[in-house]
């Protein structure tokens, strides 16, 4: 009865968890080549609209994307303390749940970066996006980033990063602190995928 007690509580745990996620996608595309990638960059560029509102019209709070992060940070914690017990109890752990337990303070010091680097005020001077859509709200900076993650398989390459930023920009330029943002956008873009692979691992 022990053992059925200590499931129902991870079950529950999960379904906490997953109530915590709002249904998306892993941040995950075809490979594209530098050639494609460039193409894509400007693609993006042409097929975004952007939200045109008075600067004393733009909402306030934390907006979808920080508060996306704040989610993202609760998964994590709960991701953690499911795993350490169950790794305490002498249950296998897939590899990816070793790789959160190794990193998972360098994972959230990836939060406390973001929040340091992307205060709310100026979060919202960043343009956003137009809906409908997935990202309805959202930086049309944070887009760039998702795309460029997806078609890159993950891989941090500066020069695709450069790649793509100047291409897009042949078409529409980017504000400076846009560009300034890119850092923190890249961060959440790369803190979505290990949100969706700590929930595989619970599950799991």
């Amino acid at each position: 009865m022990r053992f059925l007690r200590g499931r129902r509580r991870e079950s529950s745990d999960l379904n906490d968890m997953r109530a915590l996620d709002a249904p998306s996608e892993v941040i995950l595309g075809e490979l594209f080549g530098t050639d494609r990638l460039a193409r894509h960059g400007r693609h993006l560029a042409r097929q975004q609209k952007i939200v045109d509102a008075p600067r004393s019209l733009r909402p306030r709070g934390r907006g979808p994307l920080l508060s996306r992060l704040t989610a993202t940070e609760g998964v994590l914690h709960s991701a953690q303390s499911m795993l350490s017990r169950a790794a305490a109890a002498g249950v296998a752990i897939s590899p990816a749940g070793e790789w959160l337990l190794d990193n998972f303070y360098v994972v959230i010091e990836q939060v406390r970066e973001v929040r340091a680097t992307l205060p709310s005020g100026y979060y919202h001077e960043l343009p956003k996006l137009e809906g409908p859509g997935p990202l309805a709200g959202y930086p049309r900076v944070y887009e760039l980033a998702v795309e460029l993650i997806a078609h890159t398989d993950g891989r941090l390459d500066p020069a695709l990063l450069e790649l793509m930023v100047r291409e897009y920009q042949r078409i529409a330029p980017l504000t400076m602190g846009e560009l300034w943002a890119m850092p923190a956008m890249l961060r959440m873009g790369y803190l979505e995928n290990v949100r969706h692979m700590s929930l595989r691992a619970v599950a799991d």
